[in-house]
């Protein structure tokens, strides 16, 4: 982990914590650690192991890529998964394609139907490259 990532993921429990308006204690409990713990994560003087990052997310019902700063969005859930075109789910399953990344980006960029169904149009053409 670098320390720019180290940094952000500080930043960011520290803040997720502070909305909802948790105590250090509360975590260091659910993460069975001491309160020190918990203090370095959010000065960025020590990095949590996966299992525990993990649960850190879960606590605070994030995904770890918004920790790490991988996604701006704290959670990307399963009912709007949902509402993507038939499409660019066959495409997906077809191609063993990162259907959750394919979302997340969709979701950050605010992409509108007609956009993911480009996407879903040039991802078959490349498929379709592949095959030849």
């Amino acid at each position: 982990m670098t320390e720019e990532v180290t940094n952000l993921l500080a930043e960011r429990m520290k803040k997720l914590r502070k909305q909802r308006g948790i105590y250090q204690r509360d975590l260091a409990d659910h993460l069975n650690v001491d309160v020190t713990t918990v203090t370095k994560y959010e000065n960025g003087q020590r990095k949590p192991g996966f299992d525990t990052l993990i649960n850190i997310a879960d606590f605070y019902g994030v995904d770890v890529d918004y920790l790490l700063g991988r996604s701006d969005t704290p959670r990307l859930d399963q009912e709007w998964f949902n509402k993507l075109p038939q499409q660019i789910k066959d495409l997906v399953s077809e191609h063993n394609i990162q259907y959750l990344e394919i979302a997340r980006i969709a979701k950050d960029k605010e992409w509108s139907k007609e956009e993911i169904k480009e996407v879903a149009k040039f991802i078959e053409k490349i498929a379709d490259r592949k095959k030849s």
